[in-house]
Order: structure tokens, then C-alpha cells, then sequence
């Protein structure tokens, strides 16, 4: 294990426990049934465009993948940045889905605070995303209004 001192530094790899809980939280989550339903008339629908974004959430990710991401981040740092990347209709203002959904390691975003209010979110001292672009899901966190509490802290 590399630890110095008392800290763990990579606790996915690290420590067997914590990478088998959130390896199976991964694995299974997937698994789940995808369901779209019409809750005024309770019937199943069937969005042709949002379900090919999520069979195909990036050029580098199947939606099992992405899931598989956005838990395991969610689980292991209790948050998770989930970035639409707009379409061309949504920059024309003719369509309402993004073009692409990615995630990556929320330890690695920062926000931007103007007037003690975040504007955006900057990625690993480099590329900024408005906050219209990011989704956060996130643990409570009494500490912090913006940032999930992590478990493992």
C-alpha cells in the first residue's frame, strides 16, 4: 500500500474494501431498466433523440460506461460533474438536448467565484465550463453548499 504517513493517497486502488464496494455499485447500477414514462397519462414513452444520447453519450463511452463513471465518481468522491457539450440546435435555440454528456474526476474541478457566486467551473487549472453546462450531483454536504461531501474525508 502506499500510504505516508497515515494518508492514503489512492484509495480505488488502495484499499480492497473501498474498490470492491464501488467497483459493484458500478457494475450494478447499469443494470437498472431505463424507463421513460408520461406520469399525467402513466404510459411508457419512447424519446427517439434522448435515447440516442444516452445509447451514445460521447464518441469514447457506451451509456453502460458513462453510468459506470458517474456512479463510480459519485461513490468514491461523493460527487459527480456530468459536462453537456451543446448542439448546434441548442446554440440556434431550434433544440433542447446536448450533443454530448461526459464525466470526469470531480477532484480535478474547481469553481470560478464572481461576487461570492460560482459562474463557472474550471477543469484541471484549464479549460472552463459555464454553469449552465455542468450537472452536479452530490452528497450533502454540510461544509459546503457547492461540493458533495466525501466519504472517504
Amino acid at each position: 500500500m502506499k500510504v505516508n504517513g497515515n494518508k492514503v493517497f489512492r484509495p480505488y486502488e488502495q484499499i480492497p474494501t473501498i474498490f470492491k464496494s464501488v467497483k459493484a455499485i458500478a457494475d450494478n447500477v447499469p443494470q437498472a431498466e431505463l424507463v421513460f414514462k408520461d406520469w399525467a397519462t402513466e404510459k411508457e414513452i419512447y424519446p427517439t433523440d434522448l435515447m440516442q444520447l444516452m445509447e451514445n453519450p460521447n464518441p469514447l463511452m457506451d451509456w453502460n460506461t458513462f453510468l459506470q463513471y458517474v456512479v463510480g465518481f459519485q461513490a468514491l468522491y461523493g460527487e459527480c460533474f456530468i459536462i453537456k457539450n451543446k448542439s448546434v440546435g441548442q446554440l440556434s435555440g431550434t433544440y433542447k438536448l446536448p450533443a454530448e454528456l461526459w464525466t470526469f474526476n470531480p477532484k480535478k474541478f474547481q469553481p470560478v467565484v464572481v461576487d461570492g457566486i460560482i459562474t463557472a467551473w474550471r477543469y484541471d487549472a484549464g479549460t472552463i465550463f459555464p454553469v449552465e453546462d455542468v450537472i452536479i450531483i452530490k452528497d450533502f454536504n454540510p461544509y459546503d453548499m457547492n461540493r458533495g461531501m466525501n466519504p472517504l474525508e
